[in-house]
């Protein structure tokens, strides 16, 4: 509850502004979930939660590497997506998204310094890239992170292996500019064709107009152009919420 947290008198008249500082995208800190009510991510339960996950087969797998991983990335991400959460599938360290009948895994592995995504079906590709750019949009906004992307091994080996080698996407780009066919998978020494590791993850200059009320969307394999999950956003200055909100 707000007003028991800012009971203090010195926050007496400045709940609403606090709340407010709170909901503002540069901080997203706190989404609403129903009318005076509000919840802020980094005080939900550490606990990971059941989620409905319905094949392992042909998932696609994608990483954010950290050479030290700032807190509160994956609790923003929540805020930036909550209106595409599945079911209400979130805890302090993960949340299930579900856009077009696909769903994407999002889990914080704090001590390794990474966040890993798992996604399953039929808009795979275009899922990951409204979710690259969700988090690069977080990483640019704080500013000075070194942070790599990271794509799984799709040799022969690496397939049946639950902890596949990841290749670093950067380096995959650059050896494709340079016209190299083929990188080296570093756990089982066998030639990867470079082009197919890249395949796996990315649509190359595909344009596909997302369901109505989001935009138009350019995925390749550079960058994403633009991208909307959930329904139409516009950008608007945010109006004090009335006091008596209820924050979990």
């Amino acid at each position: 509850d707000v007003i028991e947290i800012w009971k203090e008198g010195k926050y007496k008249d400045k709940q609403r502004e606090l709340l407010c500082l709170m909901k503002n995208n540069k901080f997203e800190l706190c989404f609403q979930l129903e009318q005076g009510k509000y919840l802020a991510p980094q005080l939900l339960p550490v606990d990971e939660k059941e989620y409905d996950w319905r094949t392992k087969e042909n998932n696609l797998q994608f990483e954010f590497n950290y050479e030290f991983m700032p807190k509160g990335i994956l609790t923003r991400l929540i805020v930036k997506n909550n209106r595409d959460i599945y079911k209400g599938t979130y805890w302090r360290y993960g949340v299930l998204v579900e856009w077009e009948n696909t769903r994407a895994l999002i889990r914080e592995r704090y001590l390794e310094d990474k966040i890993t995504i798992t996604i399953e079906g039929p808009f795979k590709k275009e899922l990951l890239a409204i979710l690259r750019k969700s988090i690069q949009e977080i990483n640019d906004d704080m500013g000075n992170v070194s942070m790599k992307e990271m794509v799984p091994c799709n040799c022969i080996e690496c397939k049946k292996n639950e902890t596949p080698y990841f290749h670093e996407y950067i380096l995959l780009r650059r050896l494709a500019q340079k016209s190299k066919e083929n990188t080296l998978c570093h756990s089982s020494l066998l030639d990867i064709n470079v082009s197919s590791l890249i395949d796996d993850v990315i649509t190359k200059d595909k344009e596909d107009t997302i369901r109505p009320g989001h935009t138009t969307t350019n995925y390749n394999i550079n960058k994403v152009e633009s991208s909307v999950i959930g329904s139409d956003i516009k950008t608007k200055q945010l109006k004090p919420p009335p006091l008596n909100q209820n924050l979990y």
